[in-house]
Order: C-alpha cells, then structure tokens, then sequence
C-alpha cells in the first residue's frame, strides 16, 4: 500500500523536546515530504490530540520463537505499537545463524539481536546462558559478525546467581576484550549486562565499574540481592558516575526486574532509564504483571517519570544508543514508514508489581494503528 496521509498529529522532536502539531505523509514504504507526495491518497487518518511517532523499539525482549521462550515478533509487537525489536541473546555464536533464518528474518517487524558470546545462549529455564569466561570465543564472535553484522547490535551477559558460579567478574572482562576488537574491526558492538540476584561474593559496583561508554546495564531497578539503591536507599554513586562517561540504564522490566517502590526513589533521585524496554518471552507475553513495553510506559508514567521522556526512551534514545537512526526511530522523510499513532487514554487502571506494589494508574499509552514499512498492521475497531 501507499498513499496514506495522517493529519493534525501531536509530533514531538526529541532532540529539542519540542511539540508541534502536523501531517505526515506515507508513500511507496517511506515517510515523504508534501511537496514530494504525489498520491493517489489511499486513506487520510484524523490525529488530532493523538502522538503521531516513529514506531516504537522494543530493545530487550526475546525473540526466538523456534527454539526457546521467545514470542513470535509479528504476534506480540504490532499491537504494542512496536515495529523495530531487538531480541536480547536468546542465541549464541552457534545457534544464532539458524535462529537468523527461521525467525528473525521471517518476521515482518524490524529484529535486531544481541548474541551471548557462548555457542549456546537461552537454552531452558533449568540452563540459562553460559558464562564460562572459557567458552565464549572471539573467533566465533567475528564469524557471525562477518556473515550477519547488519542484524547485529553486541553480545548480552547474563550475570546474576544462576550463571556465574565462581567466575566473578571474568565474564564482563573477557566480553569487554571481545567487544573492543569487534568494535575496532568497524562493526558496532555494545554489551549488554543483565545484572540481577548476584551472588553474595560479587558486588554490583565491581559490575558497574567495567561497562563502557555505550554500554547497557539493564534490569537497572530490579528488586532482588543487590540493587542500583545503597543503604539509604539512593542511587548508588558509581551508577551515576557510569552515566557520566557514557554507560546507558534500561529499565528493561519483565516480570520481576522491577517494582514501584525503586521506579519512584530512581525518579526521586533524578535517575530515570534511558532506555525502556519489555523483556517479554513468551510465558509472560499478556500475562501480568508486566506484559508488555505499553505496560511499562504506564507503569513508569504513574511512578511520575515525565511522559515526554518516556516517549523519547521507547523511540529516539534506543534507535540513538543500538546505532540504528537510519532505520528507526525517526520520522524524518526518507525513513522508513513505520508509525504508531499513540493515544494517552484517561482509564484508572490497577497496575501491581511482584513485590507488594501497587498504584491506580490514571493514564494509559493506547497504541490506536501500527504501521511498518508503510503498510497497516494493526488498527483498532474504532480508529
């Protein structure tokens, strides 16, 4: 399809934080000025008091649907307004070629991926990810990364009392090298560090410390072991200082990566995500608490986090931060025509966490039609 205008839409510039009111203009797939738009005019959509968005980036979620607990992408996103994900390791350098196949690249929506640098990455909930420093192989890296670099983001970590027996903090140095080199032979490659329920001998600043600029460390507010909060319950110093040079926070929630009582001291402190991301699978997706990124929008905007800001940390900041502005996250002409028009719907709503939290929320991000790659592939009934 092509030819589609939406009119009177609530646009935002996340790079001045400016909003105005607009149209925008679908042809051939791409966003295009007026004057260049040449019809015929499929349909034309009223926006107005609606956001009119780049499609929103899912940028931790799993995504092997043949072969793990990942939801299938063209199921789960397009309601969600979602139209670029990024699965987070749910392969390693051995897996990830057949996962690249019979997944990622049938699905419709945009998939990114992170790679565990192990041969295997999520195998079941019995054997999680490997982080046997002796397993995760630089040469294997740099073979998937020859063949499929354009799919790829970094390599994931999953650190936490399940996986790292007695490594330590081996694992993040050993990826840290690998991620260098990958880096230095021109290939983007960020790490992304699942830090939660660490064990007792491994103290999260030691975790902190070692990212690098343009790292992520995600789970950032979870609620179990050791947290980003110290004694008195404020941000830890070292995670600001992380900030400070140029490490990212995703707030990446799932499940049990989170609860209202550290959305709100977080927000309190000044420190809200940088990223707001799902880590759906498929067990979780729909199923409360946390079930998708739309649920952590809503939850996140009754914790008081500035609505705007949560806008910008599920569109500009992740296509920004995974290198990828070409493809998402902008509506600028010549980018891709993937759109959401987002209503923020008045409906108290109780929205509770695993932990005993729990809030009425009074607004709620209602995603009202998805497009990707200029085609409609999801509209609610009364839009």
């Amino acid at each position: 399809m092509s030819g589609f205008i939406i009119r009177n839409g609530t646009l935002v510039d996340f790079e001045h934080n400016a909003v105005t009111t607009g149209d925008v203009y679908i042809q051939h797939g791409v966003i295009v000025e007026k004057d260049a738009f040449s019809g015929p005019v499929v349909e034309e959509f009223d926006a107005t008091g609606k956001y009119v968005l780049p499609g929103l980036i899912d940028a931790h979620l799993h995504l092997q649907y043949d072969g793990s607990n990942g939801v299938h992408a063209d199921i789960h996103c397009p309601a969600n307004g979602v139209t670029t994900a990024v699965d987070a390791g749910s392969t390693g350098t051995l897996t990830f070629p057949l996962y690249q196949k019979v997944n990622a690249l049938r699905y419709f929506t945009t998939v990114k991926s992170f790679i565990t640098p192990a041969p295997w990455g999520v195998q079941d909930t019995l054997h999680a990810e490997n982080m046997d420093p002796e397993a995760f192989s630089e040469a294997a890296v740099f073979d998937v990364y020859r063949n499929y670099a354009d799919s790829l983001v970094g390599l994931k970590l999953r650190m936490d009392a399940v996986t790292l027996e007695d490594y330590g903090i081996k694992p993040l140095e050993k990826a840290v090298r690998i991620a260098e080199k990958v880096r230095a032979a021109g290939w983007r490659c960020i790490l992304n560090v699942h830090c939660a329920n660490l064990p007792a001998y491994l103290d999260i600043s030691e975790i902190v410390n070692g990212l690098q600029p343009g790292d992520i460390l995600v789970h950032c507010f979870q609620n179990r072991g050791q947290t980003m909060f110290d004694a008195d319950g404020h941000i830890l110093e070292c995670a600001r200082k992380a900030r400070a040079r140029g490490v990212y926070f995703d707030c990446c929630t799932g499940r049990i990566h989170w609860s209202f009582k550290n959305f709100r001291q977080a927000l309190a402190d000044g420190f809200p995500p940088d990223i707001i991301s799902s880590d759906i699978i498929r067990e979780s997706s729909y199923v409360k608490p946390g079930f998708s990124i739309l649920h952590a929008m809503a939850a996140l905007l009754a914790s008081g986090m500035d609505e705007l800001a949560i806008l910008k940390a599920v569109t500009h900041n992740p296509a920004h931060i995974l290198g990828i502005e070409r493809e998402a996250g902008s509506l600028a002409a010549g980018r891709p025509a993937d759109v959401v028009v987002l209503d923020v719907m008045e409906k108290d709503t109780r929205l509770f966490d695993r932990f005993g939290g729990e809030t009425t929320a009074k607004r709620l991000f209602v995603p009202l039609m998805t497009i990707k790659k200029g085609e409609i592939v999801f509209r609610q009934i009364f839009y």
